[in-house]
């Protein structure tokens, strides 16, 4: 758990630390929601993080809410100038990594990589 600068003090803390031991030792979920699935073809779930390609080329993120860690759900959205091959994601490095295919003739073609 990751509160950082967390304004609580730290009686809070530990039992914040034993909600969350206790959801995984347990499996108790603190909640469950749908999401659309878009239909861009590749998606990524890492560190919490959403993310999915639509039929148009953009990328739609979706930070996952966690009660326990007091994480609120959000969503953002990237453009692309360029359609994607495949993609990675890491959250806690703030890395994103976009893969294009460049054809260069019918028999052969190279990657592009974005980091």
């Amino acid at each position: 758990m990751d509160h950082g600068a967390s304004s609580l003090v730290a009686s809070q803390l530990l039992q914040k630390l034993n909600e969350h031991d206790q959801a995984w030792s347990n499996m108790n979920w603190t909640q469950c929601f749908q999401m659309p699935m878009r239909r861009g073809g590749l998606y990524e779930l890492y560190g919490g993080v959403w993310v999915q390609t639509t039929a148009a080329g953009a990328l739609i993120f979706s930070q996952l809410p966690s009660i326990v860690r007091g994480i609120e759900q959000r969503q953002w959205d990237l453009r692309l100038e360029f359609p994607l091959r495949d993609l990675g994601i890491d959250p806690g490095q703030d890395l994103l990594v976009l893969v294009q295919q460049v054809v260069v003739f019918v028999a052969s073609s190279t990657f592009q990589f974005y980091c």
